[in-house]
């Protein structure tokens, strides 16, 4: 049985390179491949102008897109946790001469 990814071609926003996948039960959107709602091939066929229209969704095999995918960290939140490290330092001693 065929597993597939739901992409939103609505909720991309203008100029993002973020995309935007269905969460499981229809539940809401994420940008997360590993919170995204994998959907049955029955599913998709029961309902094909709900998940798969082409115009606001589109059904993409989980396997193409696991082939593809790879793990990436948001710069904006490594340059936050860089702060946060940087205040929980202990104060290094002056060095006298």
């Amino acid at each position: 049985m065929s597993e597939f990814y739901i992409l939103s071609l609505v909720e991309q926003g203008a100029g993002t390179a973020v995309l935007t996948w269905w969460q499981p039960n229809n539940n809401g959107y994420t940008w997360f491949l590993d919170r995204a709602g994998k959907y049955t091939e029955e599913q998709i066929a029961e309902s094909p102008g709900y998940y798969n229209n082409g115009e606001t969704t589109l059904a993409i095999p989980v396997e193409d897109i696991d082939r593809i995918a790879m793990r990436a960290v948001s710069v904006a939140h490594v340059y936050a946790l860089i702060a946060e490290a940087k205040e929980r330092r202990p104060p290094t001693p002056s060095s006298s001469r």
